[in-house]
């Protein structure tokens, strides 16, 4: 267990990390093009969309950003190797945390009384869900997933996603771009049951029964798919309605995956089911406060990224300059 928990830990601690070079690599695109444009007085605002892209790709913080994405995954695959989708998956949530942790760090600035308390409870949700709850993962085939629940969740999960792309045009945009957050999740906590999948089946047959099994095909569709679902929602509505419902739903999802499909053994006592439901809603509940603080801060990010596009405008960080 110890293992699984340090594996997810880093998984997160690498998430957020790419997360906050990624933000900055965006403010060097945004500062570069405008002083640019401040140096020789005139506004292009095609050379600065043009720089923009261009510095924040070149930008060798953007590339750190990617490997520490590439090592997220790595540290996941091992983390879900080892242990129960039901540990961690909900261990992930801790990226919001470290996240916002370092992102004071970098703007040398303190977290509000909210964000500490938040951080707070979602910690101890976390804990109290995996003390009561104490996960134990399926082990030999039972853990490269079950067959008949997880035609049944495919089903079920599909029927849903379809509906949300297909289904909800008419809907507000707000409401539709929940059903579609809420697609988004149930795509993520998928994929990670995917990833459990395909480290099994490698453990139990070799790397040879992995190239040729379905799984990992369809884990590679389904991170596309997810991909594409998720620019779609951040395209329906801001950042702090999709987000908060994709970080919460994603743990929730990935747990009921979990038991009903890969044989994750809960404790089923009736105390031990209050404790656990108790752990997982003060932890939802936390991870929907604190992503929205992320959202919020992305979406002041873009608003400045838009902003300094907007015929070469100064961004906001440079203005008391």
């Amino acid at each position: 267990m110890l293992l699984v928990l340090l594996l997810a830990v880093a998984s997160s601690a690498c998430a957020a990390l790419s997360t906050v070079f990624k933000h900055r690599a965006a403010q060097h695109a945004v500062e570069q093009p405008a002083a640019d444009e401040r140096a020789d007085g005139e506004k292009h605002p095609r050379r600065g969309l043009r720089a923009a892209a261009v510095a924040w790709v070149a930008n060798p913080t953007f590339a750190i950003a990617m490997v520490f994405d590439g090592l997220c995954v790595v540290f996941q695959i091992l983390a879900l190797k080892y242990g129960s989708l039901s540990v961690v998956q909900p261990v992930l949530c801790m990226s919001l945390v470290i996240s916002l942790g370092l992102n004071h760090v970098m703007l040398r600035t303190r977290p509000t009384r909210s964000e500490i308390l938040h951080s707070l409870t979602l910690v101890a949700g976390l804990v109290m869900f995996l003390l009561v709850s104490d996960a134990i993962s399926a082990h030999g085939e039972t853990a490269i997933g079950r067959r008949v629940p997880a035609i049944i969740l495919a089903v079920v999960g599909g029927l849903f996603v379809l509906g949300a792309v297909f289904g909800t045009r008419s809907m507000r945009p707000r409401m539709r771009a929940r059903a579609l957050a809420a697609s988004v999740a149930i795509v993520y906590a998928t994929t990670a049951g995917l990833m459990k999948s395909t480290t099994q089946i490698s453990h139990l047959f070799g790397l040879d029964a992995v190239l040729t099994s379905w799984q990992l095909w369809v884990l590679i569709a389904l991170a596309a798919c997810g991909l594409a679902l998720n620019q779609v929602a951040f395209a329906a509505a801001p950042l702090n309605v999709v987000l908060p419902v994709v970080a919460s739903l994603d743990p929730l999802f990935s747990v009921l995956i979990g038991v009903g499909v890969y044989g994750d053994q809960l404790r089923d006592t009736p105390l031990a089911v209050a404790g656990e439901v108790a752990g997982l809603a003060l932890l939802l509940y936390s991870v929907v406060k604190l992503s929205s603080v992320r959202a919020a801060q992305g979406a002041a990010a873009e608003a400045e990224l838009a902003a300094a596009m907007d015929g070469g405008a100064t961004p906001l960080s440079m203005r008391n300059e």
